[in-house]
């Protein structure tokens, strides 16, 4: 069940990119992560270090830059 639930913010990441782009799909990753970090903690009293560490990590590096494509790569030059 805790495998499971580790994995739900990457699924519900690639299936908002999927429906409609990168900065939804961003936004989901975070909030989901944020959620799945209190489940833990009520669940099972306790966040590993390792979980924390990855949860700080995905919420800074979406926040820490602007999530855009390269002007080139959008525009096949």
């Amino acid at each position: 069940m805790k495998q499971l639930l580790e994995f739900i913010p990457l699924i519900l990441f690639f299936i908002t990119y999927k429906l409609s782009g990168v900065r939804d799909a961003a936004i989901v990753l975070v909030v989901a992560t944020i959620v799945q970090m209190i489940v833990l903690k009520v669940k099972y009293g306790k966040i590993e270090k390792q979980q924390l560490f990855i949860s700080a990590a995905v919420v800074f590096s979406v926040y820490s830059q602007p999530i855009s494509m390269k002007s080139n790569i959008c525009n096949g030059k």
